[in-house]
């Protein structure tokens, strides 16, 4: 009879167990769910927040209060994909505007802007840090009073700032499309850079058509990484794009005199002993004739 109601005691557990695990299956549905729709995994939020202003700015009647320049620029960079309120990752940000009168050289008045920091991670084995620098004029027939164009320098430093962060992560596949299809020219150049950086020979067919932005910088930029990646297919578009800088008397032409230099074909020294011998412009034929030289030595 012991043996027997001992028996009877280990299958009654037995089966209580067994009930119990029917009763509480696990299911998806019970799992806990995201406050918001926002994945915050390695997302940032800002821990400290310092805006200044210089003197200039502060006795500036119409400037816009530091107060306000900090809630724009919060406001608009937890707008982005990689900074949320309940990120996991903690970050300062340290941002300073200034914004002043200058006179032009036909001596009209205008107002110059400019905003500059940074953003720093703290807590992690290996920091993260964005900065950025932007400066913004009145273009012609242009009337912005202060907080226009400091609200407007603002939210560049912003679009700076996504770009900056969009090329660190980015795979190589990644950094082809942004410079394929960048959603501003800042984030354009900057994946250009660190494809030339990384030495992404995958970007080659991108950079090429980069050649034939409508804006200048880029296609500078796709130029150096061009060179640095040796495309030697590329050497004459590039040398076309400066014939064209050259025609339109574009300063910038003098980046690309360096980069030709460093092609050492019969195209380019041919076109820099133009430039050297010919050039309106006295810098440009200066770098021309020492981008002959530097190369005369290799």
């Amino acid at each position: 009879m012991k043996k027997l109601f001992v028996l009877l005691t280990l299958l009654t557990a037995i089966l209580a167990i067994g009930c119990e695990k029917e009763d509480t299956p696990a299911t998806e549905g019970d799992a806990p769910k995201a406050e918001s729709g926002k994945t915050v995994e390695d997302a940032i939020k800002f821990a400290n927040v310092r805006v200044t202003a210089s003197q200039t700015t502060l006795r500036m009647e119409g400037s816009p209060k530091p107060k306000d320049v900090e809630k724009q620029l919060v406001d608009e960079l937890y707008k982005l994909s990689f900074f949320d309120e309940d990120g996991d990752v903690s970050a300062n940000i340290s941002v300073t505007y200034d914004i002043r009168e200058i006179t032009k050289r036909d001596g009209t008045k205008a107002l110059d802007a400019v905003v500059f920091g940074d953003i720093k991670t703290v807590g992690l084995e290996q920091q993260r840090r964005f900065k950025s620098e932007v400066r913004t004029g009145n273009a012609v027939g242009e009337t912005k009073n202060a907080t226009e164009m400091i609200a407007s320098a603002v939210t560049k430093f912003v679009q700076q700032i996504d770009a900056q962060a969009q090329v660190e992560s980015a795979t190589p596949e990644q950094l082809v499309k942004l410079i394929e299809e960048g959603n501003t020219v800042t984030a354009k150049k900057m994946a250009i850079q660190e494809a030339r950086e990384r030495q992404v020979k995958e970007a080659i067919p991108s950079l090429r058509k980069s050649l034939e932005d409508e804006d200048t910088g880029v296609k500078i930029a796709a130029s150096g990484a061009l060179v640095t990646l040796s495309d030697g297919e590329s050497y004459s578009k590039i040398i076309k794009v400066a014939e064209d800088l050259s025609r339109d008397k574009n300063p910038d032409i003098l980046a690309l005199v360096y980069l030709i230099g460093q092609m050492g074909t019969d195209e380019s020294r041919t076109y820099l002993e133009a430039l050297a011998g010919a050039h309106p412009a006295a810098p440009v034929r200066e770098a021309a004739k020492n981008a002959l030289a530097k190369n005369a030595t290799k």
